[in-house]
């Protein structure tokens, strides 16, 4: 899931979209969302409306649900292939925020 624009200053970079955000459409719609914007002291209108504030997941796209019901980690692959691309799109990105594991890693 990609969320950017080239005004972009401030890069969240989460792990891969889970079901509740692949069945919204919006990165971050669901209670880590809810933490996170508590976290960065900004409401869900700045989340979402402010254009310096970009999210990009690691894997770009949802990665399925296990047997057990959890979701499936981002495939690396994906990331391999699109983030560098990405990034030399988004040249005003000042600051990279790495939220979980996998994004870390």
């Amino acid at each position: 899931m990609v969320r950017v624009s080239a005004e972009t200053r401030l890069l969240i970079c989460g792990q891969a979209p889970g079901r509740l955000v692949h069945e919204s459409g919006l990165p971050f719609d669901d209670p880590s969302g809810d933490r996170l914007r508590g976290w960065l002291g900004v409401d869900r209108a700045t989340f979402y409306g402010n254009p310096a504030i970009g999210v990009a997941a690691m894997a770009f796209c949802f990665p399925g649900t296990d047997p057990r019901g959890g979701d499936y980690p981002p495939p690396r692959r994906c990331a391999e292939l699109w983030r560098s691309r990405l990034m030399a799109e988004l040249p005003n990105v000042r600051l990279t925020l790495l939220v979980g594991t996998y994004a870390q890693a």
